[in-house]
């Protein structure tokens, strides 16, 4: 079978994260307890997984998990990720080379509900310059900061 030309990776995010320090938690080691298949006793076994890419996709599509599900319904996180222009997966990846990426597009959900809301974008041109696409409206970013204070709800990043 051919391999999709992305990856989608969903990240937790809390106030003060950033984006490599929630891909760290996102490809950690995890213990997860069992238990251990003896019936004479019951133990807990620590078993780890390890999560790594084993091929790194030309694109990269990062959802922010902003909304959190309880008894007491739906609330939407406004906590800020920091991201960068760009990101190494190499920590992530059993690949070695070729594992940078650039950011190439992000998306933001405005509003406070889980079932409604807003949607635009900030998108990367051919030719390095950014653009916010609201609707029908499609303006110039002057400044790459304007891009990186958003609230991210989805980042794409494209391989080097």
């Amino acid at each position: 079978p051919q391999l999709e030309g992305f990856t989608s990776l969903s990240l937790d995010v809390k106030d003060g994260d950033n984006l490599v320090k929630s891909l760290d938690i996102y490809f950690d080691d995890t213990n997860l307890d069992s238990v251990c298949p003896n019936y004479s006793f019951n133990t807990s076994c620590a078993k780890k997984t390890q999560h790594k890419l084993t091929t790194l996709p030309e694109y990269m599509a990062i959802s922010v998990r902003r909304f959190n599900y309880s008894n007491n319904g739906c609330v939407k996180s406004d906590a800020h990720l920091e991201f960068d222009l760009s990101v190494d997966m190499a920590k992530y990846s059993e690949v070695k080379h070729r594992t940078k990426y650039s950011l190439y597009g992000v998306v933001i959900h405005s509003g406070n509900e889980c079932k409604s809301g807003h949607y635009y974008s900030y998108v990367k041109s051919k030719n390095g310059n950014w653009y916010l696409a609201n609707d029908s409206e499609v303006k110039h970013v002057e400044d790459i900061n304007d891009v990186l204070a958003q609230q991210a709800y989805m980042l794409f990043y494209k391989r080097n």
